[in-house]
């Protein structure tokens, strides 16, 4: 539960894109964009819980056929497409590819032309589980996802 992911919304990420495409004093065309603030899941996990999601604790062994059971419906496929690669034991995670980004230069680059990335805080965290719940995109009371 301490991996953590990249919450920014796409409208941030244009922001960004919108200031170094505007900027006329950059010399430079290729960055990579994501907010270096990252959300733990367990954070993630504490808003939902919060939103009406109830709380179950599952073996290993149970949550690996929960995501091969999910795993084979497309609808499901797509909720858990950033989530499936956070399951795995690290000696699991050695065998898939990791990539790894330096963004400390675009960093450099977004202060310097006067942008910065917020910071997920819980306000933030909470904010977006509400808002998911509110309009639907996930359910409490979806007969395939508890917490």
């Amino acid at each position: 539960m301490q991996a953590a992911v990249d919450l920014t919304p796409v409208d941030i990420c244009a922001a960004a894109i919108i200031k170094l495409v505007g900027s006329s004093t950059l010399q430079e065309r290729v960055f990579h964009l994501h907010n270096p603030h990252y959300v733990t899941y367990a954070e993630i996990y504490k808003a939902f819980v919060e939103c009406g999601f109830k709380q179950t604790t599952k073996s290993r062994e149970e949550m690996q056929l929960k995501r091969m059971e999910l795993q084979t419906q497309d609808e499901e496929k797509q909720l858990l497409a950033g989530v499936v690669s956070t399951l795995f034991e690290p000696h699991e995670q050695a065998e898939q590819a990791n990539i790894s980004v330096d963004i400390s230069h675009t960093l450099d680059v977004l202060q310097r032309i006067g942008f910065s990335y917020p910071v997920a805080d819980r306000p933030f965290i909470l904010k977006l589980t509400t808002y998911a719940v509110q309009t639907g995109f996930i359910s409490p009371l979806h007969p395939h996802i508890s917490l």
